[in-house]
């Protein structure tokens, strides 16, 4: 069945668009799923965030011991430290942020 087009009204001079009971519901519901896709990505965005700083903490602190402890250079741990600028920039970039510090909390 073919939807008819939504019928256009002007009250007290302002264009307004009159929705059945039906639309306005299924309006109302896209909204709301709205809303909460739009709190769970600001979570996600905010832990994504996190996870950066925490691996640049966590890239700084092996790159400090390694030089400090004169541990033998494994390939398994030199890989990682070289990949990690990539990966924390990937996901700054993902999050919406280049360089950007967050405050402490």
């Amino acid at each position: 069945m073919a939807r008819k087009p939504p019928q256009h009204i002007v009250i007290d001079g302002q264009p307004m668009v009159a929705l059945t009971p039906h639309d306005f519901e299924n309006l109302d519901a896209m909204r709301r799923q709205l809303g909460g896709q739009s709190v769970r990505m600001r979570t996600l965005r905010e832990s994504l965030l996190e996870t950066a700083d925490f691996l640049e903490a966590l890239g700084t602190a092996l790159r400090e011991q390694d030089s400090a402890h004169r541990l033998p250079d494994s390939p398994g741990t030199a890989a990682l430290l070289a990949a990690l600028p990539e990966q924390i920039r990937r996901a700054r970039q993902t999050a919406g942020t280049v360089k950007q510090r967050r405050p402490k909390r």
